[in-house]
C-alpha cells in the first residue's frame, strides 16, 4: 500500500521513530537534527552519562536544527500522523539519496533547480548557502508567503557516522587549536561545500593541503604553479624563498622565508591576473586558513592573509614597505610587525582608506598553528580566529568590497634582516552564487 511518502518506483524509505525533545509544535515535513549531546539519562552504575561516548539518547533523541549541530541532521519529521506538541515521539523519514519525501519549506521552489538545506534555528527547509544541501525540488511552488510542502529527492549526504545524516555537512563541529588540526565547524556547518564541489548547487570551492611541491627561488616575478591553482612571488636576494621540500612537518605545509630587510614573499591563488571569488548581497563566502610564524618578536614581520583584486602578484603591490596595505580592495587579516596579534581590514579602492574592522583580535604564539577565517552570508561578514567568532561588519558597510572580483592571497614582509617564516597548513574556500 502506497503512502504520502513513497513513490512509484522508488526504493522503500527508512522510517524512524525518535523522540523530540523541545516545545514546539512538530509538523510534518519539519527538519530534526540528532541531540547528540544529551545526557538526561543514567549508566548501570547510576551515575552521570558521558556525552562523547556513553549516552545512548544521542541515536535517537532530536531537536531543533542549531548552529553547531546542522552536520547531525536526523530526518523529515513523516506526514503520517496528526501534528505533535513536544517533547514527544515523532517519526522521521531518513535521509536516504534518491528517496523522494514531503519537505516543509519557506522557498519558492522550481521544480529540478531548488536545491534545499537545513538551516539554523529553523524547522523549515531554506534555500542552498543556509546549510548543509539535503534535496532537489520536484514541484514548482511559492512557498516564501505561505511555507508548506513541496516533494524533494534527497541528494547524497556525504560520509555518515552515528546514524544516518551524521556529518552531513562534510565537516564535523570542531573547535581547531595549536594541536588540533580541523576545519572550524562554527564556519563549514552551514556550508554546502560537498553539494557545491559535485555541481548540486550553483558556486565554486578550493582546497589545498599543500602536500606536492612548490618551489620557488629568490628573485622570481610572478610564476604559476602548474595544476597547483596557485602561483608566486619572491624578492631579490637570496633569502626570500618559497618551498615545501625542506619543511619538517609531518604533513604539507609551505613555507615563505626571507632574511633580509624590506623585502617580500607572496602566494596567491589562480594566475595572480583573474578573481574568482565576490562578497555581495546575493552570494556567499566562506574561507578558512590554517597558518603560523616562527617568531613573534616586534618588528620581525608584517602579515597578510586574506582576499584582495587581482593582478597583484608584483613586490610591494599589496603590502607595502612597512607592512602598510595600500589602497586596493582588500579584505582579510593583518598581522603588523609591532605585534603579535591579528587585526580584521577591508579595503575598496579610492573609498577613503583603509578600515581597521577589529584590533588585536586574536594573537599569534611562536610556531604555534592557528586558524583564521571568515564567513559572509550575503548580509553579514563575520571573522574568526580558532573557530571562534571575533568580530563582525555589515555587507553594505562603507569601504567594504562588495561586488567586486577577488583573490585569495598570503605575504610576508620582513621587517627585519633576521630569518622570518611564515608557514601555511592549508587553505578552504567555498562560494555559492
Amino acid at each position: 500500500m502506497s503512502t504520502m511518502h513513497d513513490y512509484h518506483k522508488q526504493e522503500k524509505i527508512a522510517l524512524k521513530r525518535v523522540y523530540y525533545t523541545g516545545s514546539d509544535t512538530i509538523k510534518g515535513g519539519y527538519a530534526l537534527c540528532y541531540d547528540r549531546d544529551n545526557i538526561t539519562a543514567k549508566n548501570p552504575s547510576n551515575s552521570a552519562l558521558l556525552a562523547v561516548s556513553e549516552s545512548y539518547a544521542r541515536h535517537n533523541y532530536v531537536e531543533k536544527p542549531a548552529a553547531g549541530n546542522l552536520h547531525n541532521f536526523a530526518g523529515l519529521v513523516s506526514l503520517d500522523g496528526e501534528e505533535k506538541v513536544g517533547p514527544c515521539y515523532v517519526d522521521i523519514v531518513q535521509p536516504q539519496e534518491g528517496v523522494v519525501v514531503h519537505a516543509f519549506t519557506d522557498q519558492s521552489c522550481v521544480m529540478g533547480e531548488t536545491y534545499l538545506s537545513i538551516q539554523a534555528a529553523d524547522y523549515e527547509i531554506g534555500s542552498s548557502g543556509e546549510g548543509p544541501v539535503i534535496g532537489l525540488a520536484l514541484r514548482t511552488v511559492d512557498r516564501s508567503g505561505t511555507n508548506g510542502i513541496v516533494p524533494m529527492r534527497f541528494l547524497p549526504l556525504g560520509p555518515v557516522s552515528e546514524g544516518a545524516g551524521a556529518n552531513v555537512a562534510g565537516t564535523a563541529a570542531a573547535v581547531p587549536s595549536g594541536t588540533i588540526n580541523v576545519a572550524s565547524g562554527a564556519i563549514w556547518q552551514d556550508c554546502p561545500y560537498d553539494a557545491i564541489a559535485r555541481k548540486s548547487v550553483p558556486g565554486h570551492v578550493f582546497f589545498h593541503d599543500f602536500l606536492g611541491s612548490l618551489e620557488l627561488a629568490a628573485a622570481q616575478a610572478l610564476t604559476i604553479f602548474a595544476g597547483d591553482g596557485l602561483s608566486g612571488l619572491t624578492d631579490g636576494t637570496g633569502g626570500s624563498i618559497i618551498q615545501t621540500s625542506e619543511v619538517d612537518e609531518p604533513y604539507g605545509v609551505v613555507r615563505l622565508e626571507t632574511t633580509t630587510i624590506d623585502e617580500d614573499i607572496m602566494i596567491c591563488q589562480g594566475n595572480g591576473v583573474g578573481g574568482n571569488w565576490i562578497i555581495s548581497s546575493t552570494t556567499k563566502l566562506w574561507w578558512e586558513c590554517r597558518l603560523k610564524i616562527d617568531n613573534i618578536t616586534a618588528d620581525k614581520m608584517n602579515i597578510y592573509c586574506g582576499f584582495s583584486e587581482e593582478a597583484l602578484v608584483a613586490n610591494a603591490a599589496l603590502m607595502a614597505v612597512g607592512g602598510a596595505l595600500t589602497d586596493k580592495d582588500h579584505i582579510g587579516w593583518i598581522k603588523p610587525e609591532a605585534a603579535a596579534t591579528w587585526n580584521a581590514t577591508y579595503n575598496t579602492e579610492s573609498g577613503g582608506g583603509v578600515t581597521v574592522a577589529g584590533s588585536a583580535l586574536g594573537t599569534s604564539v611562536a610556531d604555534t598553528y592557528l586558524t583564521i577565517g571568515f564567513k559572509s552570508d550575503g548580509t553579514t561578514m563575520t571573522w574568526y580566529i580558532d573557530g571562534v567568532a571575533v568580530d563582525t561588519v555589515l555587507v553594505a558597510a562603507a569601504n567594504v568590497p562588495d561586488g567586486q572580483e577577488l583573490t585569495w592571497y598570503a605575504q610576508l614582509m620582513s621587517g627585519h634582516g633576521d630569518l622570518a617564516i611564515l608557514s601555511i597548513d592549508w587553505i578552504k574556500i567555498a562560494q555559492a552564487l
